[in-house]
Order: C-alpha cells, then sequence, then structure tokens
C-alpha cells in the first residue's frame, strides 16, 4: 500500500481565538458514557472545530483520522485507525512502520483482522481512549461501513469512538439509541447562539456590528458558522455593513453561490487562478501546486492560511493544506463554469506527480479523472499485481471498473488481473471461461495465464484430465519469474493430491513446494500448501503434529513488518479447530474470530472453515440460535462461490448435524431423503466412496444418518449407518472422524442390548482419540455415553490406553444436567468457602457474568460507572480464583453463588 500520510492522523490544531462552547462540551463529555458520539450537520456548521477543541481539552488520549474518499478501500481506512491509535499511545501489533520523515507505511493490510487488533490493543492499554473519524460521510462501500459496525459491536469499555459526518452513516443508529448507546449532536446544537455569534464577528472574523446585526445576520444564517465566516470576509472594508446584512437572504444554495462571488471577487487574479487549478486537490503542498502550473505556490498557501480563506493546514510545519471541503466544492463548481476544459490537464499533471513520487494509487485515481483511460490502464496494470497481493481487492475492482466497459478487449494483460480476482472470488467457471475465451482471441495474451486459470476451474469441476492439459500448457509458456500464476500451479498440485487423500508421507514435498513458493514471494501458494500439510495430519487425527504447521504458516503468511496477510486467516482457524476438538473453548473462541475475520478479506471461500467453526462454538456454549444464523451464512457463502458445488455439499452436511443435535429431526431427514440416504443401503455405496470428491463425502454424510436415526429411535439402522462410516472413514486414515463414529455405533449396541460389544466398540474409539485429546465430539453425544464411559473406566486397570480422555469426557458429561445442551465446561472443582467473601454489589456483579453483556452494558443495569464494572471483576477473579470470565462463572456455579 501506498505510504500513508502522518498529517491525517493529526488532532486538527485549534486557532487560538476561537469561540467557546461550554454547553456543546459538556454534551461532548456526557457521550463518554456510551461507546458511540455522532457528530451529524451539513457542511460548515463547525463540527471539526468543535470537537477537536473538545479533544485537546478531555485529558483522554485521542487518535485522529482526517477521512477523504479513498479511504473507501477497507484496508486503507483501517490502517489510518492504527496508525492514529499508534500515534494516541496504543500500541496496536499490527501497525505499519514509522518511517525517519515522520510518516508511516502499511504494507500488506488485512482490515478485519487490523479491527480486531485494535479492539485488543485498546482493552490492553486499559485507559480510555477516543478513536474520531472526521468526514466519515466521504467512505463509501458497505465493507468498510461493516468495518466500523465490527468495532462498534467488539469494543472494550474503554474505547469511545466519535463519528464527524455531513450525514448519518449506515449504522443501527435506532438500536443503537433505544439502548442509549448512542449520543448524538446536530445541526440544531452546532448552530451558533446570539452571543456566540457576536463573539465570533468580533473576536474572530474582527467585524464590528451592533447587536442587532448580529441578531439579523445570525437569524439569517441559522446559526451556520461558514455562514457567519463568509459574510464576514465579506463585509471586510464595507462602508454600509448594514445594508449588506439586510441583503443577506436566501437558501444556504443562494447563500454559498452569493458569497463565493463576494469573496472570489476581492481577490487577485493570480490568487483566483491558484484557487481554480488546485481545487481538484484533495490535499496539497507547493510543490504539488508547482506541477499544475502554479508559482511561488508555498508563499500563496501560506498567504491563504493567513487570511483564514477556508484552508487548513495538515501538519505542524504547514508544508500539507487542504480547502474546506465546501469551499472547495464551490471552487470546483467555478473551474467547470469559467474554464470547463481545464480541469482533465490539471488532474493529468496531479496524476503525473503523483506517479513522480511513487504514489500509485493517487497517480491513478487523478488519471481516471482526467479520462485517460489508456494511461490510467497502464498504472492499474504495473500496480496490480502487487495491490492484489496485499489483499486490496476493493480498489483494484474500483480502478478496473471506472474503465470503459469494453476494458476487458483493450487491455488483456490487465484482463488477466481480473479474472484471477474473480475466479478468488467464487466467480463460476463459466464465466470465467466467457473472460479467458476472449484473451485467447486477443494478440500478445499471457497464454500461460490464461492456462492457469483453466487448470484451475478444471480442478474445482472434478475434471483432472483437463486440469492437467491445462498445466502442462502453463508450465510451458509462464515466464519463468511469474511468482503470481506459477504458485498458483505449484498449489494446484497440493490441491489435487490433498484430494486424492494426501497422506503424512507427502510432507516433505509439500515443505518444500511452501519453500520454493516462499522464496519467490508468493505467500498465498505458500502459507495454503503449508494449511494443506495440517489439514492431512488432521484428519489422521494428528492433531498434536497439525499444530506446529499451522504456526509455521501463520508465522510464514506476514509481511516484512510481520503484518499478517488475509491468507493467515486460514491458519488461525485451524488452531481454533484443534482447540475445539480438543474442548478448550476458551482458546478456540479468539481463534475462531480472529481467523474468520481475516480469512473474509481474501473472500468468502477462504472464511468458510471459520463460521461454520463459530457455528458449532455457538452451539456448544448453548447458543444454538446464534449457531442457526451462522450455518445459514456459510449456506449463502457457498451458495456465492459458484466455481464448485463441493461447498455447498459440505455446508448441508453441517446443518444436517446441527439440526440433529438442536432437536430439528424433520429438517435433517429432509436433507437425508433428497440426498438419497435413507433408507439405509451402504452395500450400494462400498465401490463408489472413493470415486471422487462427492462421493467420498459419503462417509461424513452416513455418520450424520446414524445421528439422526439414534435421535429418531431407530438403533439398528443407525448401527448400520455407523458401522459403515467407520470402516470407509479407517480405509481413509480420518481418526478423529473415525471415533466420532464408532461412538455412535456404541450407543446403538447398548439400545439394542449388547452391552459387551458396546464397551468394546467405545474403548476402540476413545483409544484411537486418546493420543490426539480428541473429546469434543464424545461430549456431543450426551448423557447417553455415561454409563459406557463407566463401564469401560471400570473393566480397565488405570493407566491403560484410552483411560485418561475417558475420564475428561465423563467428567465434562458429569457437569451437564441429563439431557441438556453439552457445555465446554470441565468438571466441576471440590473449592472450600471463600476467605474473602464477595460484597453485595461484588455479587451484583457477578449475577451478570454468565450473560454476553458488556463491562459498560453490565454498568448501565447497576447505574455505574463502567470503570467501578471493571474494578468489581478484578476482585471477583481475585477472590475466586479465576483468570477469565468463563472460568469465574464456573467457580461461582461450584460454589453456589450462581
Amino acid at each position: 500500500m501506498d505510504p500513508l500520510l502522518s498529517t491525517k492522523t493529526a488532532v486538527p490544531q485549534a486557532r487560538h481565538e476561537i469561540v467557546h462552547r461550554p454547553r456543546l462540551l459538556a454534551l461532548l463529555d456526557e457521550g463518554l458514557r456510551g461507546p458511540l458520539t455522532l457528530v451529524s450537520a451539513p457542511a460548515g456548521f463547525g463540527k471539526t472545530t468543535l470537537v477537536a477543541t473538545w479533544a485537546a481539552g478531555s485529558g483522554v488520549p485521542a487518535a485522529w483520522v482526517s477521512l477523504d474518499g479513498t479511504d473507501s478501500d477497507p484496508t486503507r481506512f483501517v490502517s489510518y485507525i492504527v496508525m492514529a491509535l499508534r500515534r494516541a499511545g496504543v500500541e496496536i501489533r499490527t501497525a505499519g512502520d514509522w518511517q525517519p520523515d515522520g510518516t508511516a507505511t502499511a504494507g500488506r493490510s488485512n482490515p478485519r483482522a487490523e479491527v480486531a487488533q485494535v479492539v485488543n490493543g485498546v482493552q490492553a492499554f486499559g485507559a480510555d481512549c477516543l478513536l474520531i473519524l472526521d468526514d466519515y460521510h466521504l467512505l463509501s462501500g458497505a465493507e468498510v461501513h461493516g468495518l466500523t459496525r465490527f468495532l462498534l459491536e467488539h469494543a472494550p469499555a474503554n474505547l469511545h469512538l466519535v463519528l464527524v459526518s455531513r450525514a448519518d452513516p449506515p449504522l443501527p443508529l435506532a438500536l443503537l439509541r433505544g439502548r442509549g448507546h448512542l449520543a448524538e449532536l446536530r445541526s440544531a446544537d452546532l448552530r451558533f447562539s446570539q452571543g456566540e455569534a457576536l463573539t465570533f464577528l468580533s473576536e474572530i472574523m474582527g467585524v464590528e456590528l451592533s447587536s442587532a446585526d448580529v441578531t439579523r445576520l445570525n437569524r439569517r444564517t441559522e446559526g451556520w458558522v461558514a455562514g457567519l465566516q463568509m459574510a464576514a470576509v465579506s463585509m471586510r472594508g464595507r462602508g454600509d455593513v448594514s445594508a449588506f446584512i439586510k441583503a443577506f437572504a436566501g437558501s444556504h444554495r443562494y447563500i454559498m453561490d452569493y458569497l463565493l462571488e463576494e469573496v472570489w471577487s476581492r481577490q487577485t487574479p493570480e490568487v483566483q487562478a491558484f484557487l481554480l487549478s488546485t481545487s481538484i486537490l484533495t490535499s496539497m503542498c507547493a510543490s504539488l501546486c508547482d506541477a499544475l502550473g502554479e508559482a511561488d505556490s508555498q508563499s500563496v498557501l501560506e498567504m491563504l492560511d493567513r487570511q483564514n480563506l477556508f484552508i487548513e493546514p495538515l501538519d505542524e510545519r504547514r508544508l500539507w493544506f487542504r480547502y474546506h471541503r465546501l469551499f472547495r466544492d464551490l471552487l470546483q463548481q467555478r473551474l467547470t463554469r469559467l474554464q470547463p476544459g481545464d480541469a482533465s490537464a490539471l488532474h493529468d499533471a496531479a496524476s503525473r506527480w503523483y506517479e513522480e513520487h511513487q504514489r500509485p494509487a493517487e497517480a491513478i485515481e487523478h488519471a481516471l479523472a482526467a479520462g485517460g483511460d489508456d494511461r490510467a490502464a497502464a498504472l492499474i496494470l504495473d500496480a496490480a499485481e502487487a495491490t492484489l497481493a496485499r489483499s486490496e481487492l476493493t480498489t483494484f475492482l474500483s480502478w478496473v471498473a471506472a474503465l470503459p466497459d469494453d476494458y476487458l478487449s483493450r487491455w488483456p494483460g490487465l484482463a488477466v488481473y481480473v479474472a484471477w480476482s474473480s475466479l478468488w472470488g467464487g466467480t463460476s467457471p463459466r464465466a470465467i471461461h466467457a473472460i479467458l475465451d476472449d484473451l485467447e482471441a486477443a494478440p500478445d495474451v499471457a497464454a500461460g495465464r490464461a492456462a492457469a486459470l483453466r487448470a484451475t476451474t478444471a480442478l474445482y469441476c472434478g475434471d483432472i484430465d483437463a486440469m492437467a492439459e491445462h498445466t502442462a500448457r502453463a508450465r510451458r509458456e509462464l515466464a519463468a519469474d511469474d511468482v503470481l500464476f506459477r504458485g498458483m500451479l505449484n498449489f494446484l498440485e497440493v490441491l489435487q493430491g490433498v484430494d486424492a487423500g494426501g497422506s503424512a508421507e507427502d510432507a516433505p514435498h509439500l515443505r518444500e513446494v511452501a519453500r520454493r513458493n516462499a522464496e519467490r514471494g508468493n505467500l498465498l501458494a505458500a502459507t495454503m500448501t503449508l494449511v494443506s500439510l495440517a489439514e492431512i495430519y488432521m484428519r489422521q487425527g494428528r492433531l498434536s503434529e497439525a499444530e506446529p504447521v499451522y504456526e509455521e504458516a501463520l508465522a510464514m503468511a506476514q509481511t516484512d513488518r510481520g503484518e499478517p496477510i488475509p491468507v493467515a486467516g486460514q491458519a488461525i482457524i485451524g488452531l481454533g479447530t484443534i482447540a475445539y476438538l480438543r474442548d478448550d473453548l476458551e482458546r478456540a473462541w479468539p481463534l475462531a474470530k480472529e481467523g474468520t475475520a481475516l480469512a473474509k478479506l481474501a473472500g468468502e471461500a477462504f472464511a468458510l472453515d471459520g463460521v461454520l467453526l463459530l457455528a458449532r462454538l455457538n452451539r456448544a456454549t448453548g447458543d444454538d440460535r446464534a449457531a442457526s444464523e451462522l450455518l445459514e451464512q456459510a449456506r449463502m457463502f457457498a451458495v456465492a462461490f459458484d466455481a464448485t458445488d463441493l461447498d455447498d455439499e459440505m455446508v448441508a452436511i453441517e446443518l444436517a448435524n446441527h439440526s440433529v443435535i438442536s432437536g430439528d429431526l424433520a429438517g435433517a431427514r429432509r436433507w437425508a431423503e433428497n440426498a438419497g440416504l435413507l433408507p439405509v443401503a451402504p452395500a450400494a455405496w462400498k465401490t463408489s466412496v472413493d470415486g471422487g470428491p462427492f462421493s467420498r463425502l459419503r462417509k461424513y454424510q452416513m455418520a450424520t444418518v446414524a445421528r439422526l436415526l439414534l435421535a429418531e429411535g431407530d438403533a439398528t439402522a443407525a448401527l448400520e449407518a455407523a458401522s459403515w462410516a467407520a470402516d470407509c472413514l479407517e480405509r481413509r486414515g480420518r481418526v478423529v472422524y473415525q471415533a466420532e463414529a464408532l461412538a455412535l455405533a456404541s450407543i446403538a449396541l447398548e439400545r439394542l442390548g449388547r452391552r459387551a460389544q458396546a464397551v468394546d466398540t467405545l474403548d476402540r474409539a476413545l483409544w484411537l482419540a486418546e493420543p490426539c485429546g480428541y473429546v469434543r465430539g464424545f461430549v456431543e453425544m450426551g448423557q447417553e455415553l455415561v454409563p459406557l464411559l463407566g463401564a469401560v473406566l471400570g473393566r480397565r486397570g488405570a493407566g491403560a490406553a484410552g483411560l485418561p480422555l475417558a475420564s475428561r469426557v465423563l467428567a465434562a458429561l458429569s457437569g451437564q444436567d441429563a439431557g441438556a445442551t453439552p457445555s465446554h465446561r470441565g468438571p466441576p472443582v471440590e473449592r472450600g468457602p471463600l476467605l474473602d467473601p464477595l460484597t453485595d454489589r461484588e455479587r451484583a456483579v457477578l449475577g451478570l457474568l454468565p450473560t454476553h453483556l458488556s463491562s459498560s452494558e453490565i454498568a448501565q443495569r447497576l447505574v455505574v460507572a463502567p470503570s467501578t464494572v471493571r474494578s468489581h471483576i478484578k476482585r471477583i477473579y481475585s477472590k475466586l480464583g479465576a483468570h477469565s470470565r468463563d472460568q469465574a462463572v464456573q467457580i461461582a456455579r461450584d460454589q453456589g453463588l450462581l
């Protein structure tokens, strides 16, 4: 990503002469009780000045971001937030590195993951802090607003967000307002009172008016600060001020046009020319203004600043400036009206300046505004690979969307990157092939790249012969230094091997593939290769070997500055899955959330496993509704990913499994019947189980069918289905799932009165699961497994293989009420009475800890300050000997305190 501008994270310097507005400062102080303050009003109401003044005197560390339209890219948006927080003293792990010149650069940023790190960093900071996002209305796109919503939903109690905007943001304001979580200042609040207008006009603008004239002007402008300011500028040097004020009337639009004419007419021709030419810039320095044909730009900028002509310094050295948004809009209108042909040439000059100064994003934006399609396309093409490697897909796609509709045929080299982006986004093979057909018909096409893309779509469709053909062509025709597409071919080889039933014996080869790609700079292919190796270990029940491979992949999927790239989310989700399988839900939760958020930046398909894991975690903690919502989200992800239908089938199995566990047997039966899984007929499937990726799902489907049949009371059919699934899973070396199928079979045998066989079968399942510590699947079997576990423990001596795991599962199940949804809690611990009893207020806080309320929400319930609640929670942890919220709740329950 282009270097970030440190000036955008500087709290605007309030001029020494400001109107003191204690009423509004008190409203802002009061808003600190909740998570969000919205300052929303039209342009020119003094929003930024007010908030900057308040922040400077609040005594609370303030992180400030002055936004513009380019920050709609999620990566840039979050990178500036991270940079601003660091400037305020909050350490964020994924922030960019500071450079000697005081600016900061952000590499391959990962917005949703960085938001998670923002939450963690602010919480670790401990003290209250402000995050102020100015000109928020300039942002567009659901994804960037989704990041703000995500931050609000997960913000720690010590973070207070302030949005300064001309319009209400697309956030759930009604909900926040109803919960008392939103403080609002609007135009009615910001309008100058009579006294404030008098102070402003006389002390700040130096215009002496009678009380009657101030009243009249304030009424005409409706307390609009910018209107008062422009009126005051127009009145300087006038003899008959009262007459001017009497003629001053009309709507805001009329007032703006009128005052611009008055201000404009009082400037020299040289200053007028400068204002017009520089109006195309969102920010400016002397060198950039000079490039637009202006002379002595630094002196002009300093003069404009001294005379308060709607220009704001962006840094303490006053090297970079920007016009007041309203003033810039009016200047641009004036430029269009007076010099309609000049804007394109000015944008072109600005683009070339940014290109020379190695700022490709701004260079492309101005090239597009100039209408120079060929030059813009060339710049986009030069930046494409690096931009996509940084996961800035939103930026890249917005650039190409601004090109003419026929850009795919006019710039085939660019079109291949569009096809690459579309493929990772899940576009159907047919649509990808349509792009590639046009590419291959064009001269000078990158045929090797097109072949690599066709090979990928062939693998998704299960056409191995076509994949081999296209892969061979790609290897022949791809350039030796084509990092992106050669890396894709290497990963295709890995995927094919995994699909064919890869084993741990493939580890040396996969590690070599990963190493080779990493050395060439293709971290995507390198990381996904290691993730594939870890998944092989997991399927074989070798969780202890999978874990370090995931950690190795996570360490590899980082920029030189240690910032994770989106594909790192896959490794984090893998680590969370291991924790879940071991029933360590306290560790699994944050990993699942962080990994899913990060993986979504690479595409919804990358996040699918994370969403499924979050659904399992919610079900494990008794929130079936949230689990169902997440599974529906996963289903939509799978449907949207048109490259293959395999993901749809995998999600369908997960949905059916959830339906059985949550009691929706009718829904599970509909799935089984529609899939042709009922009635049970394993003999018909035996020969086809390894015939391809879809037939290989049959064993997982039948394990779910066995669970359904047990819930319906058909133990005979359940035993047949579970036994068949266990046999198939054994042949494929899927140890974890084999153990689960055997446990289902043991329950069926117990129901059929075959106790000895049931105990033998469960004993074998435990023996398989013991080495990897697989617990969760047994816990989900529920109370019916308890007597069988007791029998296993009772018939064998201490220390026998499988018994430690049996004890853990039995302890977990014993902590549940009969028939209850399995909990993640461990065995109850015998504890004596508390040496330091809880106070009444601590008991009140403890009573709310089992809920999902935040510290701030608990504070609102108890009508105390959030800091007080946090202090109570710390003392509760200390008295109970707990280190987390879940642990404190469990100990309190063991003690009879809840």
